[in-house]
């Protein structure tokens, strides 16, 4: 009531009648509330996904780095027209329209030499495993 009787300069009754005023106040009131109690209980909980990875075991290490290697084997063999489209995509993470404009030719083209590439890639990573 306190919050009604210092918010009273603000009602207009052509825009809602007071019972709506009312409890629009008491309800603001609620979700701040609310938001308060839920801020305090948050910064005391303790979330997993905060705790330090683990290094990477030597395996691990050697896996990726083996990975790394025939990614780069595959990516040689590609023609040199694709695999300058997937380094730009990927790598240099550049959007299909700016590589096309970067290299001067259509975007449908850009788009056909992605998918080939990557259906190459595939093909080539897949017959090394």
């Amino acid at each position: 009531m306190i919050a009604v009787w210092r918010k009273a300069s603000y009602f207009d009754p052509g825009k809602a009648g007071a019972s709506t005023w009312v409890f629009t106040i008491a309800r603001n009131q609620r979700i701040d509330r609310l938001r308060r109690t839920r801020s305090r209980t948050a910064d005391h909980l303790l979330d997993p996904t905060d705790e330090p990875d683990m290094p990477p075991s030597g395996e691990d290490i050697a896996i990726v780095a083996q990975r790394e290697e025939g990614v780069r084997k595959a990516l040689e063999s590609l023609p040199i027209d694709q695999s300058t489209i997937v380094r730009l995509s990927f790598f240099a993470e550049k959007p299909h329209a700016e590589i096309a404009r970067e290299l001067g030719i259509p975007l449908g083209t850009v788009k056909s030499r992605v998918r080939l590439a990557l259906n190459r890639l595939r093909t080539l990573l897949d017959s090394d495993i």
